[in-house]
């Protein structure tokens, strides 16, 4: 299953052909948290009214989403987790 096409930059500056998504609780709890241990975090999270994203890095440099959806409660109701990458 593709979910993005293999020209998509949306992994980038990642060298690696997918991201690892993370459903969390409280973003900004979360995000101050790994700023004060060091990681990297990307510049521009994206606030949307369905959900709020935000992006770490490893020290690999593979990016790392992080996930706060507005209805987190109905969501873990209906699915445990759902991946998607592009073919390698």
């Amino acid at each position: 299953m593709d979910c993005f096409p293999t020209s998509t930059h949306y992994f980038d500056p990642s060298p690696a052909p997918f991201v690892v998504n993370y459903i969390v609780d409280d973003l900004d709890a979360l995000l101050d948290r790994l700023k004060q241990e060091g990681v990297k975090i990307d510049a521009k999270p994206m606030n949307e009214s369905y959900s709020r994203f935000a992006w770490i890095y490893d020290l690999d440099g593979n990016r790392i989403e992080l996930w706060q959806p507005q209805a987190l409660r109905a969501l873990r109701t209906s699915a445990s987790l759902l991946l998607c990458d592009r073919k390698l």
